[in-house]
């Protein structure tokens, strides 16, 4: 199993990393994809994965849609530099994309298309895919996406009403280890050959911090609605995700 999405390079890992990526292997777990949100966190992803391995600990960084309302143009700039000069170390880039959740105003969207076009536009040039975050506004990032000749996995697609239009692409659809009936539904619609799983840890997870261990949840989630073997599924999906990142599956001691 691969975690296809996660934040363990976050402080609320930083009492217990180590032992967070022990249970990872201890639970199956042949990789991890790590991404980064803003500037200090993509120093740390990077730094993480030396310390815990390139083979393992995989690197995506950027800056999300959350950091780029904030954020100045030659911030920008910068970070497309740090991303362009740190190529080799990456599988990705990501995440960005749009929120319209927790923002409200025009000039914080069009903020947000700014750099998210601008990533997308790197993406293509690096010839790296890319991890799109896309909350309340699934159908315009998908519109802004195929816009350009990249590889895209839509992280955490909880919209059951913009399936069909994201299934009209190619682009991988990443199920989170929530429970609910949009995901349900998204999981029917949707292919297992362009299914990824993720925990976004150290968010949603019912009970507490989740950890990429508990992506199990998913590819269980994942079997049980498709009435398909978890090992059939373990197969298909580690296989989408090992080839729209680009490197050979691990096995795990």
């Amino acid at each position: 199993m691969i975690d296809a999405h996660c934040h363990v390079d976050t402080a609320d890992f930083d009492p217990d990393r180590d032992e967070v990526i022990a249970r990872a292997k201890a639970s199956g777990i042949s990789a991890l994809i790590n991404a980064g949100n803003n500037h200090p966190d993509n120093e740390r992803v990077l730094a993480f994965s030396q310390k815990y391995g390139p083979g393992y600990y995989k690197a995506v960084i950027c800056l999300s849609p959350h950091h780029a309302v904030e954020l100045a143009d030659d911030a920008l700039e910068a970070e497309l530099r740090f991303i362009e000069s740190n190529k080799a170390k990456l599988v990705g880039i990501g995440e960005t994309g749009l929120d319209r959740h927790h923002y409200k105003k025009e000039e914080e969207w069009a903020k947000q298309e700014k750099f998210y076009r601008a990533f997308l536009q790197l993406s293509e040039s690096l010839d790296l895919p890319v991890v799109v975050h896309s909350r309340d506004a699934e159908e315009q990032c998908i519109r802004v996406a195929q816009e350009y000749k990249c590889r895209v996995m839509l992280h955490c697609f909880l919209n059951a009403k913009a399936i069909d239009l994201a299934l009209s692409t190619n682009f991988a659809i990443s199920v989170p280890t929530l429970k609910s009936k949009a995901i349900d539904k998204i999981i029917k619609r949707t292919p297992i050959e362009r299914i990824f799983c993720e925990t976004d840890s150290p968010w949603l997870w019912q009970g507490g911090r989740n950890e990429p261990a508990n992506v199990r949840a998913a590819y269980e989630r994942v079997a049980k609605i498709k009435s398909v073997e978890l090992e059939r599924v373990i197969g298909t999906v580690d296989g989408n995700v090992t080839s729209f990142f680009g490197f050979k599956p691990v096995t795990v001691p």
